[in-house]
C-alpha cells in the first residue's frame, strides 16, 4: 500500500508543469521558503471565507496561492538532485494533494479544526524541505535568506490564527499559536535588523516592516471590549508579507554577489 501511494505521488509530481530554468541552491531556499508562507496564506483565506471577511478577495487570493504552490513545487522537483530532497518533496506532495482538495470545499466550521491540523502538517513538511535544501547548499549565507523568508510565513500564520479566533473556531490551541508566532516574528525581526551584511536598502525596508508590525499589534487583541477590524489585519499583514518577500529577494541577490 505504501509503495502504491509513493508511486501515485511520483506520477503526480511528474505531471506538474516543468520550469524553463533550474534553480540555484539559494533560489531553492527562497522558493521552498515561500511554500511555507503559502500554506498559511491559503488556510487564512479559507478562514476568511468562512468568517465572511473580505470573502471575494480571499477567494481570489486562495486560487492564486494554490496555483503558485503548484508552480513552486514543479520548480523544486526540477531542481532536486538528491534522495533526501526527493523524499522531502514526496512528503510535501502527498499532504498537499489532499489538503488542496479540502481547501476547495465550502468553508465549514464543524470540520475546520481537522483542516487546521492538516495545514500544520503541511507547514512542517515544507519547513523540513527548506532545511534539507539549506543543508545541502554549497552557497554562502543561505541562513539569512531562510530567516527573512520565514518572516513571510509568520506574517500569514499570525493572520491565520487571528482569523480563526475571530471566526470563533473551537480550537484551544489557537491563542497559543498566535502568541508564539508573534514572539517569533519579533525575535527574527530584531535579528535581521542587527545583521552585519545588511545594505542601506535592506535596513530601510526592515524599518518599514517594523512600522507596519507596530501598527498591526494592537489590533490582534480580540477581547470583547476592544474594536475588531479583521479587514485591517488582512491588509496590514499582507503588506508585511510583501515587504518581507522583497527583503528576502534582496538578501538572495546580496548573497549571490561576490565579496
Amino acid at each position: 500500500m505504501a509503495k502504491q501511494m509513493r508511486f501515485g505521488v511520483l506520477v503526480w509530481l511528474m505531471c506538474l508543469p516543468l520550469m524553463v530554468s533550474a534553480l540555484t541552491d539559494i533560489e531553492a531556499v527562497n522558493v521552498s521558503g515561500s511554500q511555507r508562507m503559502l500554506t498559511q496564506r491559503m488556510m487564512k483565506d479559507y478562514l476568511m471565507i468562512g468568517a465572511d471577511v473580505k470573502a471575494d478577495q480571499a477567494k481570489s487570493e486562495l486560487t492564486a496561492s494554490m496555483a503558485r504552490f503548484d508552480a513552486n513545487l514543479a520548480a523544486l522537483v526540477a531542481y532536486s538532485d538528491s534522495p533526501d530532497t526527493n523524499a522531502g518533496l514526496e512528503l510535501v506532495a502527498s499532504i498537499w494533494s489532499g489538503h488542496k482538495a479540502h481547501l476547495q470545499q465550502d468553508a465549514d466550521k464543524t470540520t475546520v479544526v481537522t483542516l487546521l491540523d492538516e495545514n500544520l502538517q503541511l507547514l512542517a513538511a515544507c519547513q523540513a524541505l527548506v532545511e534539507k535544501i539549506e543543508n545541502k547548499s554549497t552557497q554562502r549565507n543561505t541562513e539569512v535568506v531562510n530567516l527573512a523568508g520565514r518572516q513571510r510565513m509568520l506574517s500569514q500564520r499570525i493572520a491565520k490564527a487571528y482569523m480563526a479566533l475571530y471566526w470563533q473556531v473551537p480550537d484551544p490551541k489557537l491563542q497559543a499559536e498566535l502568541d508564539q508566532a508573534e514572539a517569533e516574528f519579533d525575535t527574527a525581526l530584531t535579528k535581521l535588523q542587527a545583521y552585519s551584511g545588511n545594505t542601506n536598502e535592506i535596513n530601510q525596508e526592515l524599518g518599514r516592516v517594523a512600522v507596519h508590525w507596530k501598527f498591526a499589534r494592537p489590533g490582534m487583541d480580540l477581547s470583547p471590549d476592544k474594536p475588531h477590524a479583521p479587514g485591517n489585519i488582512f491588509t496590514t499583514m499582507n503588506s508585511v508579507m510583501d515587504k518581507m518577500n522583497q527583503i528576502t529577494h534582496l538578501y538572495e541577490v546580496a548573497q549571490k554577489t561576490p565579496g
